[in-house]
């Protein structure tokens, strides 16, 4: 499962990922990587995912996602905190 995880990531992720090293903040992901954030999230933790649990699911996604692993904290909750939005729609 963990495998499926990081191919999804690396391979729905790639544009970000190549914009984060020219030095582009990670908090500027787009509406698309947001959607494929929260459903990769949903296949691999469900659908039905206290908040919490969602966060501990969105950072173990961010370790595997290259580049991702070394956001700070704070941005990672604004991430989180947008993709939770989503989550719940």
């Amino acid at each position: 499962m963990v495998c499926t995880h990081v191919v999804y990531s690396t391979m729905l992720l790639d544009g970000c990922l190549t914009s984060t090293v020219n030095g582009i903040k990670m908090d500027h992901l787009s509406e698309h990587e947001h959607t494929e954030l929260v459903r990769i999230i949903k296949e691999l933790d469900g659908s039905f995912l206290n908040k919490n649990q969602f966060t501990e699911a969105a950072f173990a996604l961010f370790e595997d996602i290259s580049g991702m692993e070394g956001v700070t904290t704070f941005e990672a909750m604004e991430i989180i905190n947008t993709l939770w939005s989503k989550y719940l729609a």
